[in-house]
């Protein structure tokens, strides 16, 4: 049986989500979980930023930040 890990979610907006995932999960899962783009943000694993191939350990913060481009 697999272990759930639970990860706080803090995306740009300032919405707040609690998630439990399965150990062993990746950042690039919870994106998908939340139907983001991965191209269209940066993610910060407590509080440093990370590839979304990252592994999400068990009660970590994860803050989804949006990328602003243009000119």
């Amino acid at each position: 049986m697999s272990r759930m890990v639970e990860v706080s979610v803090y995306l740009w907006s300032g919405e707040e989500k609690k998630l439990k995932v399965k150990r062993g999960a990746r950042v690039e899962d919870i994106l998908k979980m939340l139907g983001l783009n991965r191209e269209a943000v940066l993610c910060l694993l407590n509080n440093e930023l990370v590839a979304e191939s990252e592994r999400i350990v068990e009660n970590c913060k994860l803050k989804v930040l949006s990328v602003v481009s243009g000119g």
